[in-house]
């Protein structure tokens, strides 16, 4: 009996060969199409994550209006499971460039250890005023930066220097290149630029209570969220565990 079923099935086979092959190359190319979408998101947030950790992004920034002292950072370092703690400022700075081009651009102190940058083009500051620039500005090795008049008095008087020279470029594990649609702001082009993830800050006595209402206000109203502005299309529950203090 099985030996009839056999010859009958590889008799139908030969008779309609391009049809048997065409079902074949179906069901392999859905069974294909289907593994991938299956591991794809957890081969990208694996990536992801290797590459956070292979330049040391931070778990953790304590920020603090009145500044933090060398002892405070000590103590940190101190402290169990801590591997680096480092003290750093920022600032939003406005530059002109030695082309007379205006730039806010985001002004961070170099960590030794901590969200370690890759060296694109050029060369590592030897100088203090020196600075890399982010890989994806359309800013060149060479250029002098000025700080402006316009930025803030007290910006101002945190800098010991007022120019700087971009003596090279690199990525950070800080930033991310992102496109800005031209529907979102009504520009004529899309817009390439850099951007840190969107985060929100809280008080730490703040209620679970106040916390949970405003974060099911926004998943439970996503959908009105992204018809009122493009960017609320990139808000996706997955990536909505994180947290930080």
């Amino acid at each position: 009996m099985k030996s009839v079923m056999k010859k009958t099935s590889v008799r139908e086979i030969k008779g309609t060969l391009g049809r048997f092959m065409a079902i074949l190359a179906i069901i392999a190319l859905g069974t294909g199409f289907f593994t991938g979408v299956r591991i794809t998101t957890p081969a990208m947030v694996n990536m992801f994550d290797e590459y956070l950790k292979e330049h040391e992004f931070y778990d953790f920034r304590l920020v603090s209006t009145l500044g933090w002292e060398d002892e405070n950072i000590e103590n940190f370092k101190n402290q169990k499971d801590v591997k680096y703690a480092e003290g750093s400022q920022s600032f939003d700075v406005l530059y002109i460039t030695d082309m007379k081009e205006e730039a806010v651009l985001k002004t961070h102190t170099l960590t030794e250890n901590i969200n370690k940058i890759i060296l694109k083009e050029g060369n590592m500051p030897k100088n203090p005023d020196e600075c890399i620039m982010d890989s994806k500005l359309d800013i060149a090795v060479g250029t002098k930066i000025k700080v402006s008049d316009e930025t803030p008095e007290d910006t101002r008087d945190s800098l010991k220097y007022k120019e700087f020279t971009v003596v090279g470029k690199a990525d950070s594990p800080y930033y991310s290149e992102n496109t800005i649609p031209k529907d979102a702001y009504n520009t004529p082009t899309d817009v390439t630029t850099v951007a840190v993830a969107a985060v929100v800050i809280a008080r730490d006595d703040v209620s679970e209570t106040d916390v949970y209402n405003f974060i099911s206000a926004i998943y439970n109203n996503i959908d009105e969220i992204k018809a009122a502005h493009a960017k609320g299309a990139e808000l996706d529950l997955n990536f909505a565990a994180s947290y930080g203090s």
